[in-house]
C-alpha cells in the first residue's frame, strides 16, 4: 500500500473569532485527489482567504507529515493530541469528469461538532484557480457572496408539491427561527446529529435561534402535523430528517404551509459519523432553504475595532532563513566563576532549526580557577509548545579552556533551553579532559525576514 502525503497547515490564532470564542486555534487539513504540491497550495490559499475574511488574528507555520491516509476520527485525534488545536477545517478534494469537487468543513476538535461548511466545484489547473476556489470556500462559510458562482448541488432537490421545479430559495427579511426534527434514529445518535446541525446553522448568521418542536409533535408525523407544530413553536421553517434505508431531508415553510425542497442521500448515521452527515444536510439546507437578507443577518458580537485584541495581524509564513542573536549570562557554572557569559549568532530556518557561532568568556574567581574562554558552534532545533513557548535542544562543538591551577579544555557538549518570547533559560554540559556544567539565563532575538 502506498503511503499518502498528509498536509497539516497549523494556524495559531492570537486574536478573537467571535463566532467560535474569544481565542481560537485552527488546523487546515487537505486530503484527496491532489498531489503534494496541490495540497500545499490549497492549504496556504485557504489560510490567506481566512486572513482576508477578518475573522482571525493569525500567525502560521507549516508542518508536513508522512502518514497513512486518515479518516475523520483519526484526523480529529491527531489535531487534539499532537497539535492541541481547538478547531479543524477538513478539506476533501474529489476528482470527477475532468474537475474537482472541494468540500470544506470546520469542526470543533474536542466534540467533533460541525461549525461552518462550504462546497465548490472547479478545475484546479493553475494558481488563480486555487485562489478563486479558496476565496469562494471561505466566503460561502461566512455567507458572503462570491464573485464567481459556485456550482449547484450534485443532486437537485425534488420540487415541492404545487411549486415549480428548481424553485429559487426564499429570501427572508430578518434572522430566521427554525427547528430540526429527526426520526428513525436512537436517541444518542439523533441527539448528536441534531446538535451538529443546529450548531452549524447558527454559525451562518442566518438563524436567530433553533427551537425544539418535540413538545408539540412526536413520531413519524406528516407535513401538516409538523407545520402545525412549527406554528405553535413560532418558527418559520422546519427541517425534517428521516433515517431509513436512506436519509431523507425535507424543508418545510411554516408560513406558506408548503414543502420548499427535499432530497435523499445514501448512508447510515452513527455517533462517529454524525458530523459528516450533518455537513451534507446543512449544505443542502443552505442551498435550498431560506436565504436571509445580508443586511438583516445576525452579526456576531465584536469588540470595538480600536481594541488591539481584535486587530488582525497578517498571517506569517516561514521563509528559508534569517539571522539570530543571543546573549547568555551564566550565574552557575562548574567550576565557579566570578562572572561568565557568551555571545551567540547565526542563522535560523524552517520551523526553528539553527546553526551559529559563539564566543564565551569567564572571569576568574580567586578561590577556584582563573579564567575561561573559547569559541564554538551550536547546532539545534526547536519544539514549539505554542507560538510563544518553545523547547530548544542541540549540541555544541568547539574549543573552550580554563587557565588556572589545573588547565582544562572542552570540545563538545549537549544543551537544552526553554524559551518564552525572547527570554531563555539554558543548561549545557561541556566535555573534554574534564567536565563543565553550565546553567544560565539570557535573551534571544531573531530577524523578521523569515516570516512573510
Amino acid at each position: 500500500m502506498n503511503r499518502a502525503a498528509v498536509l497539516l497547515v497549523i494556524l495559531f490564532c492570537t486574536g478573537a473569532f467571535a463566532q467560535f470564542g474569544a481565542l481560537s486555534e485552527i488546523v487546515v487539513y487537505v486530503r484527496g485527489d491532489l498531489n503534494d504540491a496541490g495540497k500545499r497550495e490549497l492549504g496556504w490559499r485557504i489560510l490567506d482567504a481566512f486572513d482576508k475574511s477578518g475573522r482571525f488574528a493569525t500567525e502560521a507555520r507549516l508542518l508536513w507529515i508522512e502518514e497513512w491516509a486518515m479518516d475523520d476520527n483519526q484526523v480529529l485525534g491527531a489535531a487534539q493530541k499532537d497539535l492541541a488545536a481547538e478547531y479543524i477545517c477538513i478539506v476533501d478534494v474529489t476528482s470527477a469528469f475532468g474537475s474537482q469537487k472541494i468540500l470544506a468543513r470546520v469542526l470543533k476538535v474536542k466534540t467533533a461538532e460541525v461549525g461552518l461548511t462550504a462546497e465548490v466545484s472547479a478545475l484546479l489547473n493553475d494558481k488563480q484557480a486555487f485562489a478563486t476556489v479558496s476565496n469562494n470556500i471561505v466566503n460561502s462559510m461566512f455567507g458572503i457572496s462570491n464573485q464567481t458562482p459556485t456550482p449547484a448541488a450534485i443532486q437537485e432537490p425534488a420540487s415541492a408539491a404545487g411549486m415549480p421545479p428548481n424553485n429559487a430559495p426564499t429570501t427572508v427579511k430578518g434572522p430566521v427561527k427554525a427547528s430540526v426534527y429527526i426520526t428513525g434514529l436512537p436517541s444518542p445518535v439523533g441527539n448528536a446529529l441534531n446538535k451538529a446541525i443546529n450548531s452549524a446553522l447558527m454559525k451562518t448568521g442566518i438563524y436567530e435561534s433553533m427551537e425544539n418542536i418535540n413538545t408539540f409533535v412526536s413520531g413519524a408525523a406528516n407535513d401538516a402535523q409538523l407545520i402545525s407544530a412549527g406554528k405553535q413553536a413560532d418558527v418559520g421553517y422546519v427541517f425534517v430528517i428521516n433515517v431509513g434505508g436512506q436519509i431523507s431531508i425535507r424543508i418545510l415553510d411554516v408560513k406558506l404551509d408548503a414543502m420548499l425542497a427535499q432530497i435523499s442521500i445514501n448512508g447510515q448515521v452513527t455517533v462517529a459519523n454524525a458530523t459528516v452527515i450533518a455537513a451534507k444536510i446543512v449544505d443542502f439546507i443552505l442551498k435550498s432553504g431560506p436565504q436571509a437578507d445580508p443586511d438583516m443577518m445576525v452579526r456576531p458580537r465584536q469588540k470595538p475595532k480600536a481594541d488591539t485584541d481584535m486587530m488582525v495581524r497578517p498571517r506569517q509564513k516561514p521563509k528559508d532563513s534569517d539571522g539570530y542573536f543571543a546573549l547568555t549570562y551564566l550565574p552557575v557554572a562548574t567550576p565557579v566563576f566570578g562572572l561568565a557569559g557568551n555571545l551567540q549568532g547565526g542563522w535560523v530556518w524552517g520551523d526553528g532549526m539553527f546553526l551559529g557561532g559563539e564566543f564565551m568568556i569567564g572571569i576568574g574567581n580567586s578561590s577556584t580557577y582563573a579564567d575561561m574562554g573559547g569559541l564554538g558552534l551550536n547546532f539545534g532545533n526547536v519544539y514549539a509548545f505554542s507560538s510563544k513557548s518553545k523547547l530548544v535542544y542541540g549540541i555544541s562543538g568547539g574549543s573552550w579552556f580554563i587557565e588556572g591551577d589545573v588547565d582544562k579544555f572542552y570540545i563538545m557538549g549537549p544543551f537544552i533551553k526553554y524559551r518564552y518570547h525572547f527570554l531563555e533559560f539554558s543548561s549545557r554540559a561541556l566535555i573534554g579532559n574534564g567536565f563543565s556544567g553550565q546553567a544560565g539565563v539570557g535573551l534571544y532575538f531573531e530577524g523578521s525576514k523569515r516570516f512573510r
